[in-house]
């Protein structure tokens, strides 16, 4: 334990400090972390009863999360700013990460060492520290703690640790089932893609334990299925909607590299090693546990990568972490320290510490950089508390790439945002909208009546100028000349 907590420190020490004093990773226009602000001033200002903290419309925010209410509620309590609050919640995160993770590796991989060995495969066992959200890697950490998709991540290692709990016990505890049920659906309302990747492996885990009776892994599917029906109980959105509803057909991911398979590869090599920890442990039997999540989300990605579906690089990330638990199987059952020479063992050694300080290295560039900017042209919070002064309470505007993440952490909203929100049907008449606003062969008689129409009036003509238009989209925002633009 006390190692354990010396390499936490290592890692996050002062990732955290930052977090708390001084927040950094949130000063470039296109963070998502602007958006993720918008929601939590919303909650603090009306937390039973927010309207929509991105667009000026009454359909709902799926990002109203029960762990973010009740982060606004604290923040409500104590005076605390949004952004005050949004560093605490990646602060939480990342404790509660280090915590689940222990717990979970001496409770599956039973050894003094799998705490370790698992905390660092997961943040460093990448072929690039890509800080991208749906990753876990340590560059993610380094910025978007407080991202619904890691809270989830954690969540779901909490129920792992839960169901294994109450597979190796001989009790039937109705307590455990009633709290595996109440997390299950915290963890479906957090981030519902991050929970089917984390509770396919708790249904995994259930499924192929070899000592559980099958009235015990019956109530514990259960208890993940309860939770599930659960979590449609949610009065601030229902999490269904957003299974079910069709996200916006011309998003893709801002890293143009994600769509790349080879660079997905990469990012997979070392993960692929944990292959050999498929088979592996005292008994070395097939830990079908893990290695069917992996081959299912592997698989899941060629079928989406073929069809050209742009979640398919969700996909890799979940085969990755299944994959991550093979590679710690595999190091802790490797007989290679116990019958290398002691100059092999000390260069392997040499070459993961190697490995894990470039890790960190690389990770950090990015939030290094971005304090250097900071000092070179000064803070961006300055310029957007700047923007915020010139608009009025409750103005509704057109906003650019450049501008709509920062603009919506105000607090005031814009005619559409660049992504998708599935309980949200208005948004792609927004988009739409907002595309022809700034397209340069508009004229401003046109522009004009953008403003002046509401968005359910537009429907039928935005489909016949979007015929029109230039398909690229990038274009537009490359050629816009206004920022943003404020509505009377």
């Amino acid at each position: 334990m006390p190692v354990y907590i010396a390499l936490c420190a290592i890692y996050f020490s002062i990732m955290t400090g930052f977090y708390i004093f001084d927040p950094f990773g949130f000063e470039k226009p296109g963070r998502d972390t602007w958006h993720h602000l918008a929601v939590v001033r919303e909650l603090i200002a009306a937390p039973f009863n927010p309207s929509n903290p991105h667009i000026p419309t009454d359909e709902p925010s799926r990002y109203f999360t029960p762990i973010t209410v009740l982060a606004a509620l604290i923040g409500k309590t104590f005076g605390l700013s949004p952004l005050a609050v949004f560093s605490l919640m990646g602060v939480t995160t990342v404790v509660a990460f280090c915590a689940s993770c222990w717990y979970f590796a001496r409770l599956y991989f039973m050894s003094p060492w799998a705490p370790a060995i698992l905390l660092s495969t997961f943040l460093f066992a990448w072929g690039d520290q890509l800080g991208h959200v749906g990753f876990h890697t340590y560059a993610v950490f380094t910025s978007s703690a407080g991202y619904p998709a890691i809270q989830a991540l954690v969540l779901g290692i909490i129920v792992w640790t839960m169901c294994l709990a109450a597979l190796d016990s001989d009790q039937n505890s109705k307590r455990n089932i009633i709290l595996l049920i109440i997390l299950t659906a915290v963890t479906i309302i957090t981030h519902q893609f991050s929970a089917f990747i984390m509770l396919a492996g708790a249904g995994s885990f259930i499924l192929f334990h070899k000592k559980a009776t099958l009235r015990k892994q019956a109530a514990l599917l259960g208890a993940l299925v309860c939770g599930g029906l659960l979590s449609l109980t949610w009065p601030y959105y229902n999490p269904l909607e957003v299974i079910l509803s069709a996200s916006d057909p011309r998003w893709q991911s801002p890293i143009g590299i994600l769509d790349e398979i080879l660079y997905l590869l990469i990012l997979a090599i070392p993960a692929l090693f944990g292959c050999f920890g498929f088979r592996a442990g005292v008994d070395k039997r097939i830990r079908w546990e893990i290695a069917v999540p992996a081959v299912f989300f592997i698989l899941s990605y060629l079928a989406l990568f073929a069809g050209n579906a742009a979640i398919a690089h969700r996909f890799v990330p979940a085969a990755i972490l299944y994959l991550h638990l093979g590679l710690t199987w595999a190091f802790l059952s490797a007989k290679f320290f116990k019958t290398a020479s002691a100059t092999a063992r000390y260069s392997v050694t040499a070459i993961v510490l190697f490995f894990m300080v470039s890790g960190i290295y690389s990770a950090s560039t990015h939030r290094l950089k971005e304090i250097e900017s900071r000092q070179l042209n000064g803070r961006m919070l300055a310029s957007v508390a700047e923007m915020e002064s010139h608009l009025p309470i409750g103005a509704i505007s057109f906003a650019t790439i450049n501008s709509v993440f920062p603009l919506q952490s105000t607090g005031r909203r814009v005619v559409s945002i660049p992504r998708p929100e599935p309980v949200a049907p208005s948004l792609p008449a927004r988009q739409a909208a907002t595309d022809m606003f700034f397209a340069q062969d508009t004229d401003t008689a046109e522009r004009r009546r953008l403003i002046e129409r509401p968005i359910s009036h537009l429907r039928r003509k935005i489909s016949v100028r979007k015929r029109q238009m230039n398909s690229d989209h990038s274009d537009h925002r490359e050629h816009s000349r206004a920022e943003f633009k404020s509505s009377p």
